[in-house]
């Protein structure tokens, strides 16, 4: 039995796995922007999967920075873009 801190028990209801990135705020660096993606271990899956075929439809492979984001979805340099707009709606619409 696990118990926490205190010693009390604890049930573990559902597993986790908790995906983390920061980001310091551009341009001055006053902030320190911090994302956790918590996703159940269950649709871990399902959740590569989803990224995969966003990666895979737009032949992008490389790291997605969300401050060095294009501003503009068009051509070549626009397809991170696209991959990271394709992943937040297939994440909207099936994964939330």
């Amino acid at each position: 039995m696990q118990v926490d801190l205190w010693g009390n028990s604890v049930v573990r209801c559902a597993s986790y796995w908790v995906f983390h990135d920061e980001s310091m705020s551009m341009p001055n660096r006053r902030w320190l922007l911090i994302g956790l993606l918590f996703v159940r271990a269950e649709h871990l899956e399902q959740a590569r999967g989803l990224l995969y075929a966003c990666c895979k439809q737009e032949n992008y492979y490389g790291e997605i920075h969300f401050s060095a984001l294009p501003k503009q979805f068009e051509g070549k340099y626009g397809a991170k873009a696209r991959v990271a707009r394709r992943w937040l709606q297939g994440y909207e619409q099936r994964l939330s």
